[in-house]
């Protein structure tokens, strides 16, 4: 998080795959460097998400939902694939 987005106090970062060991350690260190966090994990996931205490969680399997993020200062991408595609072309 610090050396791949440059990631800096209050900016604002999604990270993918929020649940997973991955996206779980993204998380835990984007909160420290005192970054707003949004969890990206599919809709049926989205409860549990809440447990991360991240600024909000979003569905990145909900092209709606994906249409309606406002700006984000970085990408943290855990899952790839459609996903990726998905949230660069917005």
């Amino acid at each position: 998080m610090r050396k791949a987005a440059n990631l800096q106090k209050g900016q604002t970062v999604l990270i993918t795959g929020a649940l997973g060991s991955v996206g779980r350690a993204a998380v835990h260190v984007a909160k420290k460097l005192g970054a707003q966090v949004l969890a990206g994990v599919r809709a049926s996931q989205l409860e549990e998400a809440r447990s991360l205490g991240t600024a909000g969680v979003l569905a990145i399997d909900d092209t709606d939902a994906i249409a309606q993020i406002g700006f984000l200062d970085a990408i943290a991408d855990t899952v790839g694939g459609d996903v990726q595609r998905s949230l660069f072309r917005r």
